[in-house]
Formats: C-alpha cells, structure tokens, sequence
C-alpha cells in the first residue's frame, strides 16, 4: 500500500495542528490550556478507539479524565487547532479500558 493511501487510514492525521513549540515551556499556558483541552489516551504505546462502528479515535474532555490526570505516566503537548489544544495522557492501569478497544 503506497503512504497517501496508508496515511488515510490513520485516525490521526486529518488533523492540521500548530506544535505550538513556543508554548511548550510556558508551564502558566500549559495549566490553562489543559482545563479545556482534548485528549487522547495512550495505554502501552496503544491508542484507543470506540468498540462500535465505526470504529473512531477516542478523543476525551477534562471532564472525562480529570483524575486520571493526577496519575498519568506523562502528559505531551500535541498542539493546537484553532478552538482546541490537544495532548496525549499515557494512562498507567488499564481499569478505565473495558469500555474501549485497544490498537
């Protein structure tokens, strides 16, 4: 399969993102931004991704992962659209798992 018809594939890379490289060391910025950001999890390297069809990249509010924001192995920057930033969180348990499936 050529890359053009891979990359199509992929659930992330319709997405157009600023890396937003001059916010990263802003830790005041980082803080706001991540009470109304988007999320995606990460368990294992794997990402996750609804059980139903279609299957669909999980993308999660604040809301839904506050606490486990308090015990994430990391948290990253993934960037900026022009109405959210987003950031992965690499999830330490898989408790909050069963109602996903893992890729």
């Amino acid at each position: 399969m050529e890359h053009y018809t891979r990359s199509t594939l992929n659930y992330f890379t319709p997405r157009a993102l600023d890396r937003a490289a001059d916010k990263r060391e802003d830790g005041a910025w980082l803080e706001e931004a991540l009470q109304d950001a988007r999320f995606i999890p990460v368990w294992q390297d794997k990402n996750l991704f609804t059980k139903d069809e279609p299957t669909e990249a999980i993308f999660l509010s604040h809301t839904d992962i506050h606490g486990l924001l308090l015990t994430a192995e990391s948290i990253t920057l993934l960037g900026i659209e022009p109405d959210k930033v987003y950031f992965a969180v690499g999830l330490l348990n898989g408790f909050f798992l069963r109602r996903f499936c893992v890729r």
